[in-house]
């Protein structure tokens, strides 16, 4: 029997958004302390819970929200540790790994499409460890 797990917004700071509309779920970071889309590799701030219209406020969940985020693909199953993609959408570890990513949430859902919407849990942005060999 799945759960139905709800966005439970227990952090969430704003922000104003750079020059260029940032969709609701993606993950962002700070340039020049404006909001932009965060990268690979990046230790960003959360998850965006809204539309971050250009040049406008926008609320980010922080470590700690249950929150919306976009699905990279159909890959992802719940209880998954994800890292950022190039394009500010959740992923799992197993697909794009590497020593420079960061972990950045959990998936409390499976995903079935890429550019879903599914819930995860904000964490404070820490470094993959590499599995022991």
């Amino acid at each position: 029997m799945a759960l139905k797990h709800r966005v439970n917004l227990r952090n969430v700071d704003t922000f104003i958004t750079g020059g260029t509309e940032i969709p609701k779920g993606t993950y962002v970071t700070l340039s020049s302390s404006v909001l932009v889309a965060a990268g690979a590799g990046v230790k960003g701030l959360g998850f965006t819970t809204e539309i971050g219209y250009a040049n406008q406020p926008c609320r980010v969940a922080r470590p700690g929200s249950d929150c919306l985020a976009l699905a990279h693909d159909a890959d992802i199953s719940e209880m998954d540790d994800l890292i950022c993609s190039s394009t500010g959408r959740a992923d799992t570890i197993a697909t794009l790994y590497s020593a420079s990513q960061v972990l950045i949430a959990m998936s409390l859902q499976d995903s079935s499409a890429a550019g879903q919407l599914i819930v995860v849990r904000v964490i404070d942005p820490c470094p993959v460890a590499k599995a022991a060999s």
